[in-house]
């Protein structure tokens, strides 16, 4: 007994589809691999944060290094970026972390760290401010940017 697809196609179309197919996915698989890295002035030589000193740095609580308090830079230069961060590293979605930095600000005093919209005003920051630690969306794009990666804070599942 012969085994058919119930939808007859010519064989080109067939071809050509599945083709289109298996190979759209492979450059889909390659196009969207990235990082998203926590950074600092290339100064800066820091020891790597652990998850926990990741939140409670951006949540704007204070986390020492070399006796020093570093400095959180909120980075929205890239929505994406944004998201990715507050989904892997603080684990809120963009109201309730803005509603946890205020009540943080009101209840214990801490200080919300401040935000970058422009990527030139982020990378002077960086360069100006020894203690300052940011994140950044990495697709390849930043080879010659002098800064100091600290670690890898998220990477997409897709190599």
């Amino acid at each position: 007994m012969e085994l058919r697809l119930p939808v007859r196609m010519p064989r080109p179309v067939l071809t050509v589809s599945l083709a289109l197919l298996l190979f759209g996915n492979i450059a889909v698989l390659h196009a969207d691999h990235a990082r998203l890295l926590l950074v600092t002035g290339a100064e800066n030589k820091m020891n790597p944060l652990d998850k926990n000193e990741l939140r409670r740095l951006f949540l704007g609580m204070p986390v020492y290094r070399s006796g020093e308090v570093l400095k959180p830079l909120v980075n929205k230069t890239d929505e994406r970026c944004y998201q990715i961060f507050l989904q892997s590293v603080i684990g809120m979605s963009q109201k309730r972390y803005e509603r946890t930095l205020v009540l943080g600000v009101y209840r214990q005093g801490y200080r919300s760290p401040p935000v970058y919209t422009q990527r030139e005003e982020l990378q002077a920051e960086l360069k100006n401010n020894p203690d300052g630690v940011s994140f950044i969306y990495d697709q390849g794009q930043f080879k010659d940017v002098p800064f100091n990666v600290v670690q890898e804070i998220w990477t997409s599942d897709r190599e």
